[in-house]
């Protein structure tokens, strides 16, 4: 029920919040709902958290509020015993999330904002962008396109250049349009410049079309490039970027991997919020009821500011990025897990 309430609650604040630039897109009423439901993933994942602290804090501060907790511990049921089914449910909560945060979550949440993104669009309502610049690393392609139709995922004008490791160029592709289809980038109207370094001359060949399977970059990972959006990309795709860019500094990847470790971080929130919550709701005392609620809100509070600040120096290559992504769990755990130790 806290669940249902919560989300109902924020989907009604996105929808006001965003009805203006709705209303000027244009959207209908059904786009509108595919728009609210493409946000729920990333709902779910803020609003789990926050649903189960406040379950947490009603179901336990009523047991201790009508003494049940001090009649189960009067019969020998240690604290860890009274707290184990919780712990269960939250990794069972966690394990949920984990799996939908993988690639779900960021999936959901790029294609909501691209139906959002005030930009060019076309006739047909498709959004463009133009100028895109792309570097795949691993392979030393650069790609430059005129002009990007992000919603077919085609392009016009693209050029491509091939270089060896010491900066030469090897290959050049000029296409006069392009389309990404089956995980596949497929060329048409192609040109390709063939460099001979040793013999100082160069070799040409026209093509109608071409399947370039060699070619791993995605649409998405060259958008991401460009917009600096790597919430927008699943888990594979920053994955696959981190290694196609292994010669970028550490300093410029660490963005990529602080996100890639903070993907499978932030679903054990739950377990984390639900290791100090339970020792002080459960402590709660009719002397002192105001305690067992304040404590957790403040721990809460606190693990919100630890997550941003340590997410905030991992991106920025200060800490480690698995230290970044990690550090407010490992620590807020460490916390709760001590404190029902000591509430034995």
């Amino acid at each position: 029920m806290v669940l249902a309430a919560m989300i109902f609650m924020f989907t009604i604040q996105i929808l006001m919040s965003e009805l203006e630039d709705i209303v000027k897109i244009g959207l209908t009423f059904g786009q509108t709902v595919s728009y609210l439901f493409l946000n729920l993933p990333y709902l779910l994942m803020y609003m789990v958290p926050v649903s189960l602290l406040v379950s947490l804090i009603y179901t336990l501060v009523t047991l201790a509020k009508n003494n049940e907790i001090v009649a189960m511990r009067a019969c020998g049921i240690a604290m860890e015993r009274i707290a184990a089914p919780m712990i269960l449910m939250t990794l069972a909560a966690s394990g949920l999330l984990l799996l939908m945060n993988r690639n779900t979550t960021a999936d959901y949440t790029d294609r909501s904002r691209q139906m959002l993104i005030q930009g060019e669009r076309n006739d047909a309502g498709d959004l463009i962008r133009r100028k895109v610049q792309y570097f795949q690393g691993s392979q030393f392609r650069f790609w430059y396109i005129k002009m990007f139709n992000v919603t077919r995922t085609t392009a016009e004008d693209v050029e491509i250049t091939e270089q060896d490791a010491e900066g030469r160029d090897i290959r050049k592709i000029y296409a006069r349009k392009a389309a990404y289809v089956n995980n596949e980038w497929q060329l048409y109207d192609i040109r390709e410049i063939y460099f001979d370094e040793q013999k100082g001359e160069a070799r040409a060949e026209n093509i109608p079309a071409r399947n370039y399977s060699e070619f791993i970059e995605t649409p998405r990972q060259m958008l991401a490039s460009n917009n600096k959006d790597i919430e927008g990309m699943t888990s594979n795709e920053i994955r696959d970027y981190i290694a196609q860019n292994k010669s970028y500094r550490s300093s410029r990847l660490a963005p990529y991997f602080t996100m890639l470790y903070y993907r499978y971080a932030m679903p054990f929130w739950c377990l984390a919020i639900a290791l100090f919550t339970i020792p002080f709701a459960a402590s709660v005392t009719k002397r002192d009821p105001i305690a067992g609620i304040a404590y957790p809100f403040i721990l809460f509070i606190s693990f919100f500011f630890v997550t941003n600040f340590s997410l905030a120096l991992g991106k920025g290559s200060r800490i480690f990025p698995s230290v970044g992504a990690w550090a407010a769990v490992v620590i807020f755990s460490v916390i709760g897990i001590y404190c029902i130790i000591k509430k034995r």
